[in-house]
């Protein structure tokens, strides 16, 4: 009898504590429920996604820095693409609407520049070894995949070749297997290599719109709405730091971080 009676208290602390733990989860659940319902939260994890995906991959074929003429126009040389002269794969700094960017040198800033290789799932069936300037067929397993206008000045016209640290132009038929292409400096490369397509884009808001230009000649595109402030910032050349600034439905004011170290 005396066990029981120490029994029957300690069950009910118990089952009071288990309660409890679930009343928690329970409103924990319905509270991130509510938080993901929201249009600004949807914003913040879209961007999250979007940059996860492109910071993963700037490192990738990419060298630390490089030099203005390996982007330059095959024939004309002063024609040099804007994100060229970014001179490295991410930068963060403070801009008006994405024009006069300044470099916020390791603090907070309004604008991230930002150059990345796609990869396509494809590789090289023959090696390729070009004479700079010169235009020839390269040979891939399966199609590249660029569609619309090429050009110099388009960022998704240039792949780069893991290990090679020399971006090549496509030149013609670069929604096929088999695209001319060219380089601004000799370069070889093994078959088997897989290429990435080169992306550049600008992101800053203005007006609550998160806007994103890619440099391919469409201007600046509105990415997410909804969305009052992001700050960006760069701790060395290996981190970056995020902060999205939103809104709920009801006008409370929420903020959501991200970091992701930078592909090397």
């Amino acid at each position: 009898m005396t066990e029981l009676l120490f029994v029957i208290p300690l069950s009910l602390v118990i089952i009071d504590a288990v309660l409890q733990l679930m009343f928690f989860s329970v409103s924990s659940f319905e509270r991130i429920e509510d938080l993901t319902a929201l249009t600004g939260w949807s914003s913040a994890e879209k961007l999250f996604s979007f940059l996860g995906t492109a910071v993963r991959h700037s490192g990738i074929g990419l060298p630390d820095r490089w030099e203005k003429e390996l982007f330059s126009g095959q024939t004309n040389l002063s024609s040099i693409p804007a994100w060229a002269l970014w001179k490295k794969p991410v930068s963060v700094g403070n801009s008006i609407s994405g024009y006069s960017f300044t470099d916020s040198s390791g603090e907070w800033g309004n604008t991230l520049r930002l150059v990345y290789g796609v990869p396509v799932e494809i590789i090289l069936t023959e090696t390729l070894s070009l004479t700079a300037f010169e235009k020839r067929s390269a040979v891939f397993s399966g199609n590249v995949g660029i569609s619309g206008k090429l050009g110099a000045t388009k960022s998704g016209s240039w792949i780069l070749f893991p290990g090679t640290l020399v971006p090549v132009l496509v030149t013609g038929d670069g929604n096929s297997a088999n695209p001319t292409v060219c380089s601004q400096q000799d370069t070889y490369v093994p078959w088997g290599t897989p290429p990435c397509r080169l992306m550049a884009v600008s992101l800053y808001v203005s007006g609550q719109t998160l806007f994103a230009n890619f440099h391919d000649e469409s201007g600046a595109q509105p990415l997410l709405k909804n969305v009052s402030a992001v700050e960006f910032r760069l701790e060395g050349a290996e981190v970056l730091h995020v902060k999205v600034k939103f809104l709920m439905n009801s006008g409370a004011k929420m903020e959501e971080s991200r970091s992701w170290r930078i592909a090397t």
